[in-house]
């Protein structure tokens, strides 16, 4: 791994209760929180704002205290709204519920600036998020365009890569087996199984994830009984745990006794608050190459290689386009392909799994009659999810011999 001495890297857990950041620098032991009140260790941030009557916008901690006070307006589920595109009113003023979110996420990450004492030119930053679908997706592409930098580089990944990489970075016998992770927060109930096939190479670990809907709003007096249930139903099956990890707001002493009696019986398990904003740090400070021995397959995975076959000095060899194991939203390919007494294209898709391989010939009707060897195509894939990936073709010509038509093909090609 080769860090820069001036690059800062940020994990940036965004939720729609609770939001929470670490961040970390050449020279320091690992990744560490950041707290709304400097030295404090409470690192977990209300994702809600206020706006008092002076046009002042306060948020987290400080926002909640306001929040029965009628001089102002109280905004709470701002990441949920954001995703509806809902808006509402002050003053007789429409307001958008993602100028909120932009407000806050711009605030959260001054947090950083205050707790650490150099300066640097680049920033790196995972942003994690419970699920990312299409919409998440936009809502946090539109949000980083505008609290960012220029020269920032800026992910996103869910909860469950976040769990991956934390897991990686650990000691390895607390994931030589099965790792477990309950996350229990006011609205959810998540329980994550990971598992790795290490007789793959490279090594693939899938996570499971399993909602738990009973858990949620239970009277503390009744929780103990049902979270040692929960324990036992999910380590009793005869698969070997290693570690289990707790981790959310709903945890206390006040309520865990026979439960937590259970949760560390024979295995190691450890409680806390950061573990998805650490994960996301974990990435930013990774490369590609770190840990290319195991990958995490998710929901938000591609699942396939695609390719093509090309002649090159007279010989055919393939040429990989697209590799398994990336983000769709952040993979794209392309190459400019030189037709030779064709006017199709054939692209190869291959599932990591092994159990499909398939052709798919798209047709560039209506393409220029032209000499052999004289039609340049630009092929362009986008993936538009983990099972559809968008392929555009355009007529480039050949040089100053043939001008390019303008012609462009676009084809939706689902696996």
């Amino acid at each position: 791994m080769i860090l820069s001495d001036r690059q800062l890297y940020i994990g940036y857990d965004l939720d729609n209760a609770y939001s929470q950041i670490s961040y970390y620098m050449m020279g320091m032991k690992g990744p560490t929180s950041v707290s709304t009140i400097v030295g404090g260790d409470n690192f977990l941030i209300p994702t809600v704002m206020y706006r008092k009557s002076n046009g002042q916008w306060i948020y987290g901690d400080e926002a909640k205290a306001y929040k029965d006070n009628k001089d102002g307006v109280y905004i709470e589920d701002i990441l949920d709204h954001c995703l509806k595109g809902d808006s509402f009113e002050i003053d007789g003023e429409p307001v958008t519920f993602y100028s909120c979110l932009e407000i806050f996420v711009k605030k959260t990450l001054n947090l950083v600036n205050i707790a650490r004492t150099t300066t640097e030119e680049r920033r790196k930053i995972v942003f994690t998020t419970k699920s990312l679908d299409s919409d998440m997706v936009n809502l946090l592409e539109k949000l980083s365009a505008s609290v960012t930098q220029e020269r920032d580089t800026v992910i996103y990944q869910s909860h469950k890569d976040s769990i991956f990489h934390y897991i990686l970075f650990q000691k390895k016998e607390l994931w030589n087996r099965d790792v477990l992770l309950f996350d229990y927060g006011p609205e959810d109930f998540i329980y994550y199984r990971l598992r790795t096939n290490r007789q793959s190479v490279p090594n693939i670990v899938y996570i499971e994830e399993h909602h738990v809907p009973h858990m949620v709003g239970l009277p503390e007096d009744k929780r103990d009984a049902a979270f040692t249930k929960v324990v036992e139903e999910r380590v009793g099956s005869g698969e070997l745990v290693s570690c289990i990890y707790l981790t959310g707001v709903e945890y206390n002493n006040r309520w865990m006794d026979n439960s937590l009696k259970v949760v560390c019986r024979n295995r190691r398990a450890f409680i806390g608050q950061n573990l998805f904003a650490e994960g996301a740090c974990y990435k930013a400070i990774s490369s590609e190459e770190d840990r290319h021995d195991y990958m995490y397959l998710g929901e938000a995975k591609m699942q396939v290689n695609v390719g093509l076959m090309a002649n090159e000095a007279g010989e055919e060899r393939y040429i990989s386009l697209i590799e398994a194991g990336g983000n769709w939203y952040d993979t794209q390919a392309g190459c400019d392909i030189i037709l030779n007494n064709t006017d199709s294209v054939e692209l190869i898709i291959d599932s990591i799994s092994g159990d499909m391989q398939t052709r798919r010939t798209f047709e560039l009707s209506g393409l220029p009659n032209r000499p052999p060897k004289t039609t340049r195509i630009r092929l362009t894939l986008k993936p538009q999810a983990v099972d559809k990936i968008k392929v555009t073709m355009e007529d480039m010509g050949f040089g100053e011999i043939f001008r390019r038509s303008g012609k462009i093909w676009n084809f939706l090609m689902e696996y």
